[in-house]
């Protein structure tokens, strides 16, 4: 695979922007990463336990767009690679719970896209 390297190094870059304390910052580097869940190259696969850790360290983050775009990822991540949520999913049933009650309309309407897309699943969660 010809992106590989390249994938490989931008990753944990990318992965660094979750600790900004600039809300732009950590909201493109986010959007950077949940764009790549489809292909999932390499080098997400390699970092997957500091992304899935970067997103739960965001989950309460003061931005609320940040909050949605959190739960975006596990929309997204349950819809396509189910297999790396299975661990950890009574913590993110617990936040996606949590999360149908956020203050933001658009943070608890992404987070009741999670239960649309649970239901529609196939295979044992």
């Amino acid at each position: 695979e010809k992106s590989g390297p390249a994938f490989a190094s931008l990753i944990p870059l990318l992965l660094k922007t979750f600790q900004s304390p600039a809300e732009k910052v950590k909201k493109e580097g986010l959007r950077c990463i949940n764009n790549l869940i489809e292909t999932l190259p390499a080098g997400l696969v390699v970092h997957m336990n500091d992304y899935l850790g970067g997103l739960s360290a965001m989950a309460a983050d003061a931005s609320w767009e940040v909050r949605r775009l959190v739960c975006q990822a596990i929309v997204t991540m349950l819809s396509l690679r189910t297999e790396y949520l299975q661990p950890h999913f009574s913590a993110i049933a617990e936040f996606i719970l949590n999360a149908t009650a956020d203050e933001s309309e658009d943070v608890a309407l992404e987070a009741c896209e999670f239960w649309l897309t649970f239901a529609s699943l196939e295979e044992d969660v």
